[in-house]
């Protein structure tokens, strides 16, 4: 009878005159998605099927003419442990005669990150009952292996998380009307843990509680959950030597009926008995502070301190029956600002931080800065403060006025008129826009300090920034240059009309006697802004020129110089 022949794909070719068994397993092995080797006694492969060489990582030609024991496999346990050649399942079989049923290792593989496979051994034995044949079975267990591991680690993580923060477990079952608390639920209220495997009835649980809080428990408990999928409260239970303790209850639905009723509730439990009593501290702080505190949800204001109506002037108990009656004091130019910032930071876990003006019944003015700060995402909690910074924004309002008028007439100071200047000559330089340059010096003044005094020279100078001031245009800059000098920019303004300007500034400034000193005159250079002025320099040099012009001519003129 002739011998089968081997597919050259499933076969070791120099081995094929030995497998004689080989024709009963072609069919299965072929398509068979488990790897699958043959082994001789003396360690030769006598059969290999595709899915071996690729689980393997090897080449068939690995397997010509060679031994297991001649493979260089770095095969370890399941956790790392390296394994000899002796206790591999090809040598166990061979032995003890046993097979080897689902033993679980991992083979470092050419391409760097092991592959875990769960191993099956079995010896193929001839009519003398001696071993023929080792059969081995390979399943890549790589992927399960990691999710188990990884349900491992996180139940880990989860017990620590347990210990550490010490959260009791609880489920609810609706349709019996019944729960149960794990151990750690019974240790918070000071029991020894041996109640863990207690069933509770709705009513167990409703004495557990005390008098006061427990219409709000079941309310939640009844009620809520028909609707929404979670509920969260703080309720004081009853310990096992009598006294009361702060637990956080939370819950969720985690299984309903088709119908969309409640069929089982889990949640936890957690000691927050230090924390209402630090609330308590705190409010008690907060009584005393200037600053206006506050703690709410999205849809109700829990506490907020008497500052509040120190500031505002208004009752707090108009504020807890009405949380958004606070706007009604926002100053109206501020008040839609303040509404939406305030909103998104309600629907949203950002900060808030604004500042803005409140109106007090009496029609006083104070400007507040107010934040707040999510401090319970869940439930949409947030704490706040309130700050009256009236004096503070006082005082910042008149360093950036010294930063930038002159304190003697209040018009711009020199260093502000340069910025204004220079972005004029920009917008000539790109656009072609035109613009205008007057420079003014008061004739004679250093008579009027030498006749009158200083105090009388600054009256004069407060006199002229008033005249020059009701002359010139909104759009316009008028600025005190240094001295007895004035400057003012025309933008939009050719020289022409600039001149016709500075005509008018002329007779206004000796159009009236001043007070004191009588008539003052004063001399006017003009000239344009062009877009070849390589800097704001260059533009006052030709004014200043005029202006010389204009005293050379016997002052009280206006002199204008294009080029």
């Amino acid at each position: 009878m002739r011998e089968p022949e081997i597919p050259r794909e499933l076969c070791v070719p120099e081995a094929a005159g030995r497998c004689r068994q080989c024709d009963d397993l072609e069919q299965v092995f072929r398509t068979n998605l488990f790897g699958v080797l043959v082994i001789e006694p003396d360690g030769r492969f006598a059969y290999v099927n595709d899915a071996a060489v690729d689980l393997l990582q090897c080449s068939r030609e690995l397997f010509v003419n060679s031994r297991y024991h001649d493979q260089n496999w770095d095969i370890a346990d399941i956790n790392g442990h390296s394994v000899p050649c002796e206790d591999q399942p090809f040598a166990k079989v061979m032995a003890t005669g046993q097979p080897v049923r689902g033993a679980e290792y991992a083979i470092a593989l050419a391409d760097g990150p092991r592959r875990y496979l769960r191993v099956n051994a079995a010896p193929i034995r001839g009519p003398n009952d001696a071993i023929e044949r080792v059969v081995i079975a390979l399943e890549d267990i790589s992927e399960s292996f990691h999710a188990r591991r990884h349900l491992e680690q996180v139940y880990e993580w989860f017990r620590l998380a347990q210990e550490a923060t010490r959260f009791g477990l609880w489920q609810w079952d609706v349709d019996r009307d019944r729960g149960q608390w794990d151990v750690v639920s019974w240790q918070l209220l000071g029991h020894d843990g041996d109640q863990a495997s207690t069933v509770l009835t709705y009513e167990d649980w409703l004495q557990l509680i005390h008098p006061d809080d427990r219409e709000a428990a079941s309310h939640e408990f009844r009620v809520q959950l028909q609707s929404g999928d979670s509920l969260s409260q703080e309720l004081r239970y009853r310990r096992a030597d009598g006294r009361w303790q702060w637990i956080q209850h939370r819950g969720k639905v985690v299984s309903r009926t088709p119908e969309g009723q409640p069929l089982m509730i889990a949640g936890t439990h957690t000691d927050v008995q230090q924390l209402k009593e630090a609330e308590e501290r705190l409010r008690q702080i907060a009584e005393s502070i200037e600053e206006v505190v506050w703690l709410r949800t999205s849809d109700a204001l829990l506490y907020v301190n008497r500052a509040y109506e120190r500031i505002w002037g208004r009752s707090r108990e108009l504020l807890y029956a009405d949380p958004s009656g606070y706007l009604e004091g926002v100053h109206p130019d501020d008040r839609r600002r303040v509404e939406t910032a305030f909103a998104r930071a309600q629907q949203t876990p950002v900060a808030f931080d604004e500042t803005y003006r409140i109106v007090r019944p009496d029609g006083t003015i104070r400007w507040v800065r107010a934040r707040s700060y999510p401090v319970d995402h869940e439930q949409g909690r947030t704490v706040g403060t309130i700050v009256d910074i009236t004096d503070a924004k006082k005082a910042q309002d008149i360093l950036e006025r010294r930063a930038t008028i002159d304190p003697l007439t209040g018009l711009w100071n020199r260093s502000q008129f340069d910025i204004k200047f220079r972005d004029a000559l920009d917008r000539c330089r790109r656009y072609h826009s035109p613009a205008s340059l007057i420079l003014l010096d008061i004739d004679h003044f250093k008579r009027v300090n030498d006749t009158f005094g200083h105090d009388v020279g600054d009256a004069v100078l407060r006199e002229i920034a008033r005249r020059l001031g009701a002359i010139l245009r909104s759009p316009d800059a008028l600025a005190r240059w240094g001295g007895e000098e004035f400057v003012a920019l025309l933008p939009e303004t050719n020289i022409e009309h600039a001149a016709g300007i500075a005509q008018r500034l002329r007779e206004c400034v000796c159009s009236r006697d001043v007070e004191t000193v009588g008539r003052i005159t004063a001399s006017l250079g003009v000239t344009a802004l062009r877009p070849d002025d390589p800097t704001t320099r260059a533009v006052l040099r030709r004014a200043d020129s005029a202006l010389y012009r204009a005293k050379a001519a016997g002052r009280n003129q206006v002199v204008t110089i294009y080029a």
